[in-house]
């Protein structure tokens, strides 16, 4: 018997069936925001009714922040940190909750995040204008608008995005911005 009145047969296989039921529990979830939450390009994830975009921002955010922590700070081997991160740009965070990450030579975190291109663009601004807020004290709200012609100008990408790409794009965006130094 072990301190819980287990036997240890039992309680190994108490502890295997806990990791199943959560398991099952974040794919189906994960599952039902990509498939069944927002196919419309309008849709949502948090029903659309809340039209405060920090609000909903911050409710569409509760899908990141498994990985990159409620407040920021990312897991080393998993998530980057977001607070403080250079790579808060709108086409960066678009671009990634669209396609996803993949990592290369320059990267010290996961090898791939999955992207959510079936969230509506409603939500993607809403989570990149808290993001932006939250993080990088940014004042400037990102409308559906933006996000669309972010996704049209991607659309036809199907590979997840690297650091060094959008480091280099980044760097195109606001050069374009503020013109040659």
């Amino acid at each position: 018997m072990t301190s819980d009145g287990l036997a240890p047969r039992q309680s190994q296989w108490f502890v295997i069936g806990l990791v199943v039921a959560l398991v099952a529990v974040v794919g189906f979830g994960t599952w039902f925001v990509i498939h069944e939450g927002s196919r419309d390009r309008g849709a949502s994830v948090t029903g659309g009714s809340i039209t405060d975009p920090l609000v909903r921002g911050e409710r569409v955010y509760g899908l990141c922040a498994n990985c990159h922590g409620v407040e920021g700070g990312g897991q080393i081997g998993r998530a980057p940190a977001l607070l403080g991160s250079p790579l808060l740009g709108v086409e960066n965070l678009v671009r990634l909750i669209r396609h996803g990450y993949r990592s290369d030579r320059s990267s010290k975190w996961i090898e791939r995040m999955a992207g959510a291109p079936a969230l509506g663009d409603h939500d993607v601004a809403a989570v990149v204008t808290w993001v932006r807020a939250r993080f990088a004290g940014s004042e400037e709200v990102v409308t559906a608008e933006e996000v669309a012609v972010i996704r049209a100008a991607t659309g036809r990408r199907m590979q997840p995005w690297t650091t060094a790409e959008l480091v280099a794009r980044q760097a195109a965006s606001e050069e374009k911005k503020t013109g040659p130094r």
